[in-house]
């Protein structure tokens, strides 16, 4: 899966190269609010491009469950469920103009799904029905989006171990801890809640540095479920053939 990573990598990275020229204008106090401004506008801007990759990704690994040429007992039992469950939640959101997607497609799709079609021989998963929601991506909707499709426990996957550690500060990883740190300072910028610090620039870049590394994790992990679905598919096919030839 690269296309929704690249777009994710290229944005953020560009915010924080402006950042980078905001910080040289020096610490002179004729330049604090412009400091101000961009840090707040930039954590704003981060989360909104966090959101859009997580949309864009999952519909991204369903476009590519659906290319596979398998039959559907190697699609995860949690997917076929979340496909009908969220199904005719997106089809509410694209007529409220709440979601971007051709309506008739997702119906023609989601109809295809009940019938059985052995010549196609191919899962019909409708990808917008893996992308709605009504949160921010914090720790619960991350957890919940990938438990759609059928991965527990996200945050103790081995890819967020690798690369953040086991450490536990309570219920609370490292990861879920820092991303939840995110979105709360996030939140307050964007309802313009007075009281809270402005974060520095340096700060701001080290959430951008941490949802950099989210984002590439997530990314691994799935590529890591698209593996496993096809060398599911590989291994019955070349035992079927190695049966076949004895």
């Amino acid at each position: 899966m690269r296309a929704s990573y690249d777009s994710f990598i290229g944005e953020i990275s560009n915010l924080n190269s402006l950042l980078d020229r905001v910080e040289e204008l020096g610490s002179s106090p004729q330049y604090l609010p412009i400091k101000a401004i961009s840090s707040k506008s930039a954590i704003i801007m981060s989360g909104g491009l966090l959101e859009k990759y997580m949309k864009e990704s999952f519909m991204e690994f369903i476009e590519q469950i659906n290319e596979m040429n398998i039959s559907e007992e190697y699609i995860d039992d949690k997917m076929w469920k979340t496909n009908r469950k969220n199904t005719l939640k997106a089809l509410e959101y694209i007529d409220g103009k709440k979601l971007e997607a051709d309506y008739e497609k997702v119906v023609f799709v989601y109809s295809e799904s009940f019938r059985k079609n052995e010549k196609l021989n191919k899962p019909l998963l409708v990808k917008e029905a893996f992308s709605i929601t009504n949160a921010n991506p914090g720790p619960e909707t991350v957890k919940n989006m990938f438990s759609n499709i059928g991965i527990s426990k996200i945050f103790e996957n081995t890819f967020f171990q690798l690369e953040f550690g086991n450490e536990k500060f309570g219920d609370e990883t490292r990861v879920t801890r820092t991303l939840k740190s995110f979105i709360e300072l996030r939140n307050c910028i964007a309802h313009g809640y007075s009281g809270i610090p402005i974060p520095s620039i340096q700060e701001v870049q080290e959430y951008i540095k941490f949802l950099m590394k989210f984002v590439y994790t997530m990314n691994e992990v799935l590529n890591q479920r698209l593996l496993i679905v096809q060398a599911s598919h590989y291994k019955d096919c070349f035992k079927a053939l190695d049966l076949f030839c004895k």
